[in-house]
């Protein structure tokens, strides 16, 4: 039996569908914003719910610090437009909580060393579990321009292994067909 072009086609079909699946990470999810000071447990001074979408999606203006928070589909920026030095407690810093349950697990957060430029900042500062990420800026001093840009990757979610994973069986069958054939 010999298999036709079109055969292939479906499979590349489900293999790039398989990929596209998973390009989403924070885009268009609503997610909790949390500023907890002076210590992690219970101490939260803030909340606040966003959809993350294009641009910065918190901007702080009050007297001491000027900060924005862009939340990206893939990642989380803070981007500091003045001087400002983080109070040393045990912790000082935010958290971004998947509240509704509706974002894929997080497989990895880790500082983009190629654009975070603010002095102290490593990643041994950011926790993550599957549904949550906290940043620690605890006793640390921003200067004007200084940013931070946390890269995410998710946990691929079962539907989209198993159109990945039958993609490849597919590929497997066909190719054994395609040399069956000729063998005979």
């Amino acid at each position: 039996m010999i298999i036709k072009p079109f055969h292939f086609i479906g499979v590349f079909i489900l293999l790039f569908l398989s990929w596209q699946a998973n390009s989403t990470i924070l885009n268009g999810n609503d997610i909790q914003v949390r500023f907890i000071y002076p210590y992690f447990d219970n101490n939260l001074i803030r909340t606040r719910n966003v959809t993350v979408g294009d641009g910065p999606e918190i901007f702080i203006p009050n007297e001491k610090s000027r900060l924005e928070i862009d939340i990206g589909d893939n990642y989380i920026q803070f981007d500091f437009i003045n001087d400002f030095s983080f109070a040393n407690t045990v912790y000082n810093g935010y958290g971004f909580v998947d509240f509704t349950g509706n974002i894929p697990s997080f497989n990895s957060v880790e500082m983009d060393y190629s654009i975070s430029n603010l002095p102290g900042f490593t990643n041994d500062l950011i926790d993550f579990d599957r549904d949550s990420i906290f940043v620690n800026f605890s006793n640390l001093d921003a200067v004007t321009g200084s940013i931070v840009k946390l890269n995410i990757t998710s946990v691929p979610e079962p539907p989209i292994l198993y159109l990945l994973s039958s993609s490849f069986i597919l590929l497997i069958i066909f190719s054994r067909k395609v040399v069956v054939g000729k063998n005979v």
